[in-house]
């Protein structure tokens, strides 16, 4: 198909770190009608790099047939793959990294000490603490440092 017969699209592409409105609710921050032929090199490209461009924000303004340069209806396609452009995209893990993962996710279930919830945690640690060994606790230690001290205790006696 040649790149006179593809659809022409125009993006509306918002420049900043993220989009402001005024109180009308209208978008204050600079923008631009980008025209570009779908599915070409360019429109690639421009889709790959419309973050480092300094654009927080794209949205399909219309869509012209590349023949007769009538407005047509705007596909869900095209505004999905417009859309997922500021998606994150996830890595894709190999399976050794998988395994790692899963094994220490394994790990950190088997090693994880429930820390008791409470409204006044913190002091009613202190005081279970001073009950057992008769001292008090240092005013530094927290809340997983108590615990440990604590099971340390019941267990020795």
């Amino acid at each position: 198909m040649s790149n006179a017969k593809k659809p022409i699209v125009h993006l509306r592409v918002y420049k900043g770190l993220q989009l402001f409105y005024d109180a009308n609710g209208k978008v204050v921050n600079p923008n631009q009608i980008v025209k570009l032929t779908h599915d070409t090199i360019e429109w690639k490209n421009f889709l790959k790099n419309v973050q480092s461009l300094g654009f927080n924000s794209i949205k399909v303004e219309k869509m012209l047939n590349g023949t007769t340069l009538e407005e047509i209806e705007i596909p869900k396609e095209i505004e999905v793959e417009v859309a997922d452009v500021f998606k994150k995209k996830e890595v894709e893990l190999t399976a050794d990294q998988k395994r790692i993962a899963d094994l220490e996710a394994k790990l950190e279930a088997l090693t994880k000490k429930e820390v008791p919830q409470g409204i006044n945690l913190l002091s009613e640690l202190r005081e279970e603490y001073e009950l057992l060994s008769g001292k008090k606790p240092h005013h530094t230690w927290k809340e997983s440092k108590l615990v440990e001290l604590i099971e340390e205790l019941k267990t020795t006696v």
